[in-house]
């Protein structure tokens, strides 16, 4: 039973239209501390039962929430954390491969170079000195 009107299910207790069934009022209904006063114990109570499940659903729906954007947070942590390492280890290896690159090219070149040293010898004009 709802005493004095007050609709369980209903936001913060706010007297709902005429005909509207189950329809929970849209606008928070707020009261003036004379009406609170003038309130009987068991509409009282009613009202404090209605905020409490009403605050209750909140709660849950803002605590399912904050644990799906914190879930994300990690996962996305996790995935810079992974990633950032992987940077890492490629910079490392674009370092390796550019020495190696290095030490390619003055191999090639003392190799250019013994080969038109030689060939110069032959000729008996040197083009490239040591």
């Amino acid at each position: 039973m709802e005493p004095d009107g007050v609709r369980v299910g209903s936001t913060l207790g706010a007297p709902q239209e005429p005909g509207a069934g189950s329809k929970q009022v849209e606008e928070p209904f707020i009261m003036d501390r004379r009406q609170l006063n003038g309130m009987s114990i068991d509409r009282l109570w009613a009202l404090h039962t209605n905020l409490d499940e009403v605050l209750t659903v909140r709660l849950i729906a803002l605590k399912s929430e904050l644990e799906l954007r914190l879930g994300k947070l990690r996962q996305d942590y996790d995935c810079a954390t992974v990633l950032h390492e992987r940077v890492r280890v490629l910079v490392c290896q674009l370092a390796e491969l550019q020495n190696l690159q290095e030490r390619v090219q003055k191999a090639q070149e003392r190799t250019v170079c013994t080969h038109t040293y030689k060939e110069a010898v032959r000729i008996g004009r040197p083009s490239c000195r040591r």
